[in-house]
């Protein structure tokens, strides 16, 4: 009987203890509750700030770039002009040049006994070679010309366009979209986060990342502009290089071929029997095809290097 009424005592202390708790409880989860929805507020118009100061930047720059591309368009009709004049100069050169080298293979073909004479086929192989080198070299210079003003064409548009990315940086700095947001976290209420509010925290460190990694997409055109820009023109310097690599190799047998064909052309027999030269022929052929798979495989190892190096430049 004791033990009962010893419970009974128990039982009844403890309720209103219990009951306070509840209402607690109650009072907490209607203060986190008020806290959440204020967040998710702060975080509903941080997005749509987010998302208007982007759209204000594309109207921006929307504008911005049609202004520059007509700079643009203006200094490559100058560099076509140039071209022109240049490609007119050079065929003039070229013309008297290649004439000269007829007027010599013509007296060739006029006396055929001088294919016989060794001495004579030697000088000729030697004026042959000198005036066809001397048309490859103004081609040659031509080219050169011609590439370094379109390489100063191209360092002008470069820096024009460094005006174009740095007021669309500016624009973007005003409009808050260079700048990482700072995530609307939840802080404890009643001594500790809950496991929901944890949660959140953690999604919202990913979504502030997400943004900021976005925007800085948005604007890569504009970050890594000059730097890509600037790697173009280097590219462009090594085709440049690489092609007239190519073209030397391939004049020197094209002379070699010019050599022979003009003698059989005349019918002579150069004191080579036609085995001879059937094996010199070919040969030649065989040298030309190696140079144009060695300079094919250059050409594609460069692709694909540059097209991983612009990946990795402009951060895809």
């Amino acid at each position: 009987m004791r033990l009962m009424i010893t419970g009974l005592l128990l039982l009844m202390m403890s309720l209103p203890y219990s009951t306070a708790f509840a209402k607690d409880d109650r009072a907490l989860r209607a203060e986190r509750n008020e806290a959440q929805k204020k967040r998710q507020q702060q975080v509903n118009e941080r997005n749509k700030k987010n998302h208007a100061a982007m759209a204000d930047f594309r109207d921006f720059t929307r504008d911005l770039n049609q202004e520059y591309q007509e700079k643009t368009r203006g200094m490559d009709t100058d560099y076509r002009m140039q071209k022109i004049e240049l490609k007119a100069q050079r065929d003039m050169k070229i013309a008297e040049a290649e004439s000269e080298m007829h007027q010599n293979i013509s007296q060739l073909y006029l006396n055929p006994q001088s294919m016989d004479n060794l001495k004579a086929m030697e000088k000729f192989k030697v004026d042959m070679k000198s005036h066809q080198d001397k048309v490859f070299a103004i081609k040659k210079q031509a080219a050169t010309d011609e590439h370094n003003e379109y390489i100063g064409v191209e360092k002008n548009k470069h820096k024009v366009m460094s005006e174009r990315d740095q007021q669309a940086l500016d624009k973007a700095k005003a409009l808050g979209l260079l700048t990482k947001q700072q995530p609307i976290l939840a802080k404890p209420i009643g001594g500790a986060l809950t496991s929901q509010e944890e949660r959140w925290n953690k999604r919202e460190q990913k979504e502030v990342e997400r943004m900021y990694s976005n925007n800085q997409r948005q604007l890569r055109e504009y970050t890594k502009g000059a730097k890509l820009r600037e790697w173009e023109i280097n590219n462009k310097r090594e085709d440049f290089k690489l092609k007239w690599q190519k073209k030397s190799e391939i004049h020197a047998l094209q002379n070699e071929q010019a050599y022979y064909n003009s003698f059989i052309a005349a019918g002579g027999n150069m004191r080579l029997k036609q085995q001879e030269l059937s094996a010199k022929m070919a040969e030649i052929s065989k040298q030309n095809r190696m140079v144009n798979i060695k300079y094919s495989k250059i050409d594609k190892q460069n692709r694909l290097k540059r097209n991983t190096e612009r990946r990795k430049m402009m951060g895809y």
